[in-house]
C-alpha cells in the first residue's frame, strides 16, 4: 500500500509482489523470482528492476544475484534479512521454540525437516553469534551439537549453499536492521550436544542486527546501513524512518537519516529505560562529529549525552522513584552534514504500578 503511494502500481506491472517458501532451500525460490523479473521487464519495458526484501527474502534475493547476476536489478534493499544467520532457527533445531501454541518439541521435530533452518545458521565466527569450547566457532564445521534427529545431510547442503553465499553483492544495496530488542543472538556449545542458547538486547526481536547490518558484505555500488533503534522484526517497513529510506532510495532522494526508539510508551519508576538515536548520512555513514542527547522534564529537568554503540547512538536512563508523566526532547547534530535536525519531543508515562 505505501508503495502505492510512490506511483508503484501492480494494474501497470510496476509493482510485483513475490512471496517465497520460506520452508524450502534458497534455491527452490529462484527460478521463479527469476521468472517474475523477466515478465515484469517485458511488460513495462525497464531495462531492471528494484527488489524490496523482508526477512529470509532478502537472502533469496542474494541467491538469485549469485547465479543470475545483478544486471536486471538496480537496487537492493532489505529489511531485517538474516545475512549472517540467526539463531531463533537454531534454537528450534536443537530444542525447539514456542510457536502458535505447539510444544517445544513439536516444533523442533518440524524445524529438523525444513533445509531453511539449517542455511540459517550463523555463518561467521567474527559475528560472535556461536561459540564452542568458549571460542568463536562455526557450527557447520563445529558440528557436534548436531545429534539426534538433526540432519547430517541437510547440514552439508545448508552448509554448501549458504557458505559459498557471495559476500560483494553486484548491485546498490541498502540494509535496514532493528536493535535493542531482545533477541536470541547467542548459542555457546559445551563441548557435548547440549547448547545453551542467550537472549541479548542486540536485534529486532527476531534476527540479531549483526545479522540484520551484514557485517562484511560489500558492493562497488555501495553499502548503505541504518539503523531503526527498538525496530519490531515483523514490523519494520511501517516505521515512518524505514518509510524514508525506502522512498529515499528508489526516487532516489539522497537524504541524511535520523530515527529515535524508546523501550516503551511507559517506564517503570525506579528503574533504568532505553532510548536509541540513529543518525547517518545518505550513505549510511555515521558523521565523526555526530552527537545526540535528550532532555527529560518532569521530576526536575536532566540532559543525558547518548553514547555512540556499534548500532546507534544509546543509553539506559534512570527514571524517577515517583510515577510522573516525563516530557522528552531529542536533539542531534552533525555539523559535518551541513543541514540542521529538528528536535524530536515527545511523552513518557509512568507504569501502572500499584
Amino acid at each position: 500500500m505505501y508503495l502505492g503511494t510512490l506511483g508503484y502500481s501492480e494494474d501497470d506491472g510496476t509493482l510485483i509482489s513475490f512471496g517465497i517458501d520460506w520452508r524450502r532451500p534458497l534455491d527452490f525460490n529462484i527460478a521463479q523470482l527469476q521468472a517474475k523479473i523477466e515478465g515484469a521487464l517485458a511488460r513495462t519495458g525497464e531495462t531492471a528492476v528494484d527488489i524490496v526484501a523482508h526477512s529470509h527474502g532478502g537472502l533469496v534475493a542474494r541467491k538469485y544475484m549469485q547465479k543470475f547476476g545483478g544486471g536486471h536489478v538496480q537496487n537492493l534493499i532489505t529489511f531485517g534479512t538474516p545475512h549472517k544467520g540467526m539463531l531463533e532457527t537454531f534454537k528450534a533445531l536443537c530444542e525447539g521454540i514456542e510457536l502458535f501454541g505447539f510444544s517445544q518439541s513439536h516444533i523442533m521435530k518440524v524445524a529438523r525437516t525444513f533445509p531453511s533452518a539449517y542455511e540459517l545458521l550463523p555463518v561467521d565466527p567474527g559475528d560472535g553469534m556461536f561459540e564452542a569450547g568458549g571460542s568463536p566457532a562455526d557450527p557447520f564445521a563445529t558440528n557436534g551439537w548436531a545429534t539426534g534427529g538433526i540432519s547430517k545431510p541437510m547440514l552439508q547442503d545448508a552448509s554448501a549453499s549458504v557458505q559459498s553465499l557471495d559476500t560483494k553483492l553486484p548491485v546498490k544495496t541498502t540494509l535496514i536492521a532493528g536493535t535493542h530488542r531482545s533477541t536470541w543472538s547467542l548459542a555457546q556449545a559445551n563441548g557435548a550436544s547440549k547448547v545453551k542458547f542467550t537472549q541479548r538486547d542486540d536485534g529486532d526481536g527476531t534476527v540479531p542486527s549483526i545479522s540484520a547490518s551484514g557485517a562484511a558484505l560489500t558492493s562497488d555500488r555501495g553499502v548503505s546501513r541504518f539503523v531503526i533503534p527498538y525496530g519490531v522484526h515483523s514490523q519494520l517497513f511501517d516505521y515512518p524512518e524505514a518509510r524514508r529510506l525506502l522512498k529515499n532510495t528508489l526516487l532516489p532522494r539522497p537524504m541524511s537519516h535520523f530515527s529515535i526508539g524508546l523501550e516503551s510508551p511507559t517506564y517503570v519508576p525506579g528503574k533504568t529505560f532505553g532510548v536509541g538515536v540513529d543518525i547517518r548520512d545518505s550513505a549510511g555513514n555515521v558523521p565523526a562529529d555526530a552527537t545526540a542527547q535528550i532532555t527529560i522534564k518532569g521530576a526536575g529537568t536532566k540532559t543525558f549525552t547518548l553514547p555512540r554503540t556499534r548500532d546507534d547512538f544509546f543509553a539506559r536512563l534512570p527514571m524517577p522513584g515517583t510515577p510522573v508523566h516525563l516530557q522528552y526532547r531529542v536533539e542531534v547534530s552533525a555539523p559535518s552534514l551541513g543541514e540542521t535536525f529538528g528536535a524530536q519531543v515527545g511523552v513518557i508515562f509512568a507504569a501502572n504500578h500499584s
